[in-house]
């Protein structure tokens, strides 16, 4: 029985992680540790950007891809931004 991309939905959140983890990784390796700090800085940035106009539309359009949007920006945002959360995310593999 399929639930509509069931499994897409659970691995969108690892998705979003792993693909900010390469970017900090990518900038670590070819500008060292203040280029991935920088690069974490703006990816934060870049999702905080994201939060308001995707919170607008998930409520005025009952949009569920624009929650879903929200839903990974808000998760990646509060990894960048936790101090204690390492350089890369650590994300669960077994989901």
């Amino acid at each position: 029985v399929h639930e509509e991309g069931g499994t897409s939905k659970t691995a969108r959140l690892r998705t979003f992680l792993d693909f900010r983890r390469s970017q900090i990784l990518f900038h670590r390796k070819h500008g060292g540790i203040a280029a991935a700090i920088v690069a974490r800085g703006l990816l934060a940035v870049a999702s905080a950007l994201r939060l308001a106009p995707l919170a607008a539309l998930s409520l005025a359009k009952r949009s569920e891809r624009a929650q879903a949007q929200l839903n990974l920006h808000w998760n990646g945002l509060k990894w960048l931004l936790n101090p204690f959360s390492g350089l890369v995310p650590d994300v669960d593999r077994a989901q």
